[in-house]
């Protein structure tokens, strides 16, 4: 969704760079956005004070809600799929292994 918002502002993300910590290869607003996006799933409190602040100071009250309600959605969703038993196909595990390092959702135990 950055990727596509920026492209829609005409301000093309790099992603790439975004993940490897390259900030300076990116906006000051990608960066904030991240950390954003980052701190919430992570779930830890101080991390998720202090990027939302960031993003606050940077941005503004709408940009901070529109990000909030973009990571409720995906919580959301994330619930009704393990809710309901759904399960990712082999190929979409095997697409976001990146991620699923980067973030270290390997760890986490599901709780069905």
């Amino acid at each position: 969704m950055l990727r596509w918002s920026g492209h829609e502002n005409g301000n093309d993300v790099d992603l790439d760079a975004l993940g490897q910590n390259h900030p300076g290869s990116v906006s000051p607003l990608d960066v904030a956005l991240h950390e954003f996006a980052s701190a919430a799933a992570i779930g830890e409190v101080d991390a998720l004070t202090t990027a939302r602040e960031h993003l606050l100071g940077l941005a503004g009250a709408d940009v901070l809600v529109d990000s909030a309600a973009i990571v409720a959605n995906f919580e959301m969703m994330t619930r009704l799929a393990d809710g309901t038993g759904c399960r990712m196909p082999a190929g979409g595990v095997e697409a976001n292994v990146a991620v699923v390092a980067a973030f270290g959702f390997g760890d986490v135990v599901s709780k069905r």
